[in-house]
């Protein structure tokens, strides 16, 4: 492969023998935050950084920028700085963490930028700007205050947390008033709480939050609710999609927590709810099929049904049946990434699948390579050791998965022996 020729200089020249840092700070703030959460913020030149908050909840720490913007666009490592390398187009710090916004992610581990990015909805991306400057209190929260002109210090009222989460209402004090801090002091029967609740019949009847009408609250809802008339209320986007009702044969608009809200169509005249539509009734069982690797029943409508036959983790389903594959014979393997260190050649392999034992060979610039390895279901791992051209050794490890009986793909790790290990992203196609 052609890294195996050029990398030692190309990595020399990426990484000069030279100290510097890879951030520089930028103001934060002190309000209030939750221990361990790491959160994202903007540096000058709109570049992204992360702040983090102490194990005390103090407040987060001043905002810790990149030295250039991550994810920028690149053609090699020169051009990304500080220990950031060019993969695939774009510079990033980690070969795990390689998700800059808009790219799928499965987690916030998935995204790039060190905490700075947050998995939402399936998407990396800048975590919310209200959560960015750290949120003063959790939306809909009641809490108790004194009451404003009080100098006795002696009466009470509660304030609830706005849904922004910027902070908090008035402080109410009975009656609907939030009172006025001149200095008057305001009595119990003007404020319409008792002074320490004895004689104050609290009244939380049909209610499950708020205040209970003397000094206390019927209740405190989630994170996720907030507090309206008196009951928790979902946050949840209303009306995002329409689909099927579980119980009734009808087509319902749901919010984005999954919950029914209204009621679109009832499917009627021997219709039946398919995928969030009235259509005319299914065969079931009307045939089998192939779907998600297995065997199902479909009915006459085209919808998977239940499970006709578990194919197990060695076969693959194709023709309505469980088949297991052979694997044996040549296979065209073509690469890409290498963080702008290297490419890798396009070779051609000769693989020899033998029960759970695994065995390759292949020529590459005159230099004979052999690997073996074993395969657990459609998942196989092989190494192989060989000297380039300059004498330098090389250890691969081959890390791939058998998508289908006539493709793999995943990665080639080649680890230089006193320069670390270069990633290529693979696949195969049997010839």
């Amino acid at each position: 492969m052609k890294s195996r020729i050029t990398v030692l200089i190309f990595l020399l020249a990426l990484f000069p023998v030279s100290c510097s840092n890879e951030f520089e700070p930028a103001s934060g703030g002190g309000d209030p935050c939750d221990a361990g959460v790491a959160l994202s913020c903007d540096c000058e030149g709109g570049s992204l950084g992360f702040k983090e908050c102490p194990e005390d909840g103090s407040g987060f720490s001043d905002c810790t920028c990149l030295d250039i913007s991550f994810c920028a666009s690149c053609s090699s490592g020169a051009d990304c700085g500080g220990d950031f390398g060019c993969f695939e187009g774009k510079c990033v710090n980690s070969l795990v963490a390689m998700g800059c916004p808009g790219d799928a992610c499965e987690s916030d581990a998935d995204c790039a930028g060190k905490g700075a990015l947050q998995c939402d909805g399936g998407v990396c991306q800048p975590h919310p700007a209200s959560l960015a400057t750290g949120n003063a209190c959790v939306p809909g929260k009641v809490e108790f205050c004194p009451c404003p002109g009080d100098t006795s210090d002696s009466l009470t009222g509660t304030q609830t947390c706005l849904s922004s989460g910027g902070g908090y209402s008035a402080c109410e004090c009975g009656g609907g008033g939030t009172g006025d801090a001149t200095g008057d002091e305001t009595s119990a029967e003007e404020t319409g709480l008792e002074e320490t609740g004895e004689g104050c019949d609290p009244d939380c009847v049909g209610k499950s939050c708020g205040p209970d009408g003397c000094s206390g609250i019927c209740g405190e809802c989630d994170a996720t609710e907030v507090c309206s008339d008196g009951n928790c209320a979902s946050q949840c986007v209303p009306m995002t999609t329409m689909k099927c009702h579980p119980t009734d044969n009808a087509v319902w608009w749901f919010d984005s927590c999954g919950d029914p809200e209204e009621l679109v169509q009832t499917c009627v005249n021997d219709t039946q709810c398919v995928a969030g539509q009235c259509t005319s009734n299914c065969i079931p069982h009307d045939s089998e099929a192939c779907h998600d690797g297995h065997v199902y029943w479909f009915d006459s409508c085209g919808q998977p049904e239940s499970l006709s036959d578990l194919c197990d983790a060695a076969e693959f389903c194709a023709n309505s049946t469980c088949v297991k594959p052979f694997y044996n014979g040549n296979w065209f393997v073509t690469g890409k990434g290498g963080g702008g260190l290297g490419s890798f050649a396009p070779m051609t392999i000769a693989l020899i699948v033998d029960g759970l034992d695994v065995s390759a060979t292949a020529s590459v610039f005159g230099t004979d390579l052999s690997y073996s390895g074993t395969l657990d279901g459609k998942h196989f791992t092989m190494t192989g050791t060989y000297y380039g051209l300059s004498g330098e050794k090389h250890d691969e490890i081959w890390d791939c998965n058998f998508i289908s009986p006539t493709q793999f793909d995943g990665w080639v790790n080649d680890n230089i022996e006193g320069l670390g290990s270069i990633p290529f992203e693979i696949t195969g196609e049997k010839k």
